[in-house]
């Protein structure tokens, strides 16, 4: 269910009928595009996270907001810790960085796993495609990645 606690989502439309009630969703800083999470819910009554305010919803109007799931967010992939698995979303930056991440196989879309640090956390070993690839701290930075779920 949408409004179970934990869940992200986006916003896609917000119904324009009634008036006074579009301008209210409004006025909360809900619009189409927007991510909120619901924190709890209790009764009638949600509590999204907006940014990083609590916004009250009543379950009514909330029947008025068309959401679908938000996509994971993304984190740059030398912050994780090892034995994480994730998946590439994008490379930062352009020209012979970008294209030499592409040739190792970092390519959107792609599943790594974090081997192991240097004991000075630089270089890192990742699996990217079944090889093993060691790359500094500074190109992991440039890799933007999702977790990938458990299982």
């Amino acid at each position: 269910e949408v409004g179970t606690q934990g869940n992200r989502l986006r916003i896609l439309y917000l119904d324009d009928e009634p008036a006074p009630l579009l301008a209210q969703l409004i006025a909360l800083g809900l619009k189409p595009g927007v991510d909120v999470e619901v924190l709890d819910r209790e009764f009638d009554l949600l509590r999204l996270r907006l940014d990083k305010n609590v916004v009250p919803l009543a379950v009514a109007a909330a029947r008025h907001v068309s959401v679908m799931p938000a996509p994971a967010l993304a984190v740059q992939m030398d912050e994780l810790p090892v034995g994480s698995r994730v998946r590439v979303v994008e490379i930062e930056g352009r020209g012979k960085h970008q294209r030499r991440m592409l040739d190792m196989g970092f390519v959107p879309g792609a599943e790594v796993t974090v081997m192991r640090k240097a004991p000075l956390g630089d270089p890192i070993e990742y699996r990217v495609k079944g090889t093993a690839v060691a790359l500094r701290q500074k190109d992991a930075s440039s890799i933007l990645v999702e977790e990938l779920e458990n299982g």
